[in-house]
């Protein structure tokens, strides 16, 4: 969990570090270009900020292990993180496209500068990069929180390349300036609608979300595997982050001893965990089998 809660920390440092040089470029050179989707844009850099410092902030938590008020351990403080992310992501898209909207309401926009233009091209390009580095390492680290950044970074590299577009045209033909304002709404929605992705993913899981039917079908599959294993059957998952935990009922003979049944339940939960490194934990209830009923139920 250390090592973890380190490689956590130092792909936040590096979009931290990206993200300040980023978003005061951003800002500076939009504000002295004369453009307001560049502006916009780095607002939206200046969010990846906060949501690095969450996860910095928040990661020793969720990695604690589990204690005597907290049996299942903190996982889903990780979930709670994920969720301000969202939130965060959606008053940024928000913020930006009211902007937008009253800017070409006014009438109140000017020919955004060159440099500008330069200024959206490396921010393709970081933002590209860091998100494809901040993506690998979440798999890797198996982190919805560090996933839902790397989105974040990804959002931004996205939203860019429209401003890219909109700057280029408006410095180019002054009469269409007010696509520098088109381009802020483009932002904005490339901002919110992965916010929306983002926070249904997480709230499905705080709920106890199940895990899929492949996978479900895999550990019964496993379990049936496992040497007088006669039945399976009532397999719970409920999500927590990335990984989850497993409840199951097992039928065996119901002749054999009560050490003898430990031993096999024990069997089952040692193959399950070996086989996904995704499984937290599996509980297991030992049943005697009984040949009539189960035909019966067959």
């Amino acid at each position: 969990m250390e090592n973890k809660e380190k490689e956590i920390k130092k792909v936040t440092v590096v979009g931290i570090i990206v993200n300040i040089f980023l978003s005061l470029s951003k800002l500076i050179i939009g504000y002295f270009g004369n453009s307001q989707a560049l502006i916009a844009d780095g607002v939206h850099s200046f969010s990846d900020l906060a949501t690095d410092l969450s996860i910095i902030f928040g990661v020793k938590y969720w990695l604690a292990p589990a204690d005597k008020e907290h049996q299942y351990g903190h996982r889903k403080l990780e979930l709670l993180v994920t969720i301000f992310i969202a939130i965060m992501l959606a008053c940024v898209g928000i913020g930006i496209f009211t902007e937008a909207i009253l800017a070409l309401k006014n009438n109140n926009m000017k020919i955004p500068s060159f440099i500008a233009f330069i200024c959206a091209v490396l921010s393709i390009i970081s933002k590209e990069w860091l998100y494809r580095y901040t993506a690998k390492k979440a798999n890797f680290l198996k982190s919805p929180a560090v996933k839902a950044n790397a989105w974040h970074h990804r959002s931004d590299a996205i939203s860019s390349l429209p401003v890219a577009i909109v700057i280029i045209i408006a410095s180019v033909f002054p009469k269409l300036i007010w696509l520098d304002a088109i381009g802020a709404v483009i932002v904005s929605i490339f901002i919110i609608y992965p916010s929306y992705k983002i926070f249904k993913k997480a709230i499905l899981n705080i709920l106890d979300e199940s895990v899929d039917q492949e996978t479900l079908s895999k550990i019964e599959q496993i379990a049936l595997q496992t040497k007088d294993v006669k039945e399976v059957h009532d397999i719970r998952t409920r999500k927590a982050g990335e990984t989850f935990f497993v409840d199951m009922h097992i039928l065996v003979d119901g002749n054999i001893s009560v050490r003898e049944g430990h031993d096999i339940s024990e069997e089952v939960k040692t193959n399950l965990l070996k086989s996904n490194e995704d499984i937290l934990d599996v509980l297991v209830h030992l049943e005697p089998f009984n040949e009539i009923e189960s035909k019966q139920n067959k």
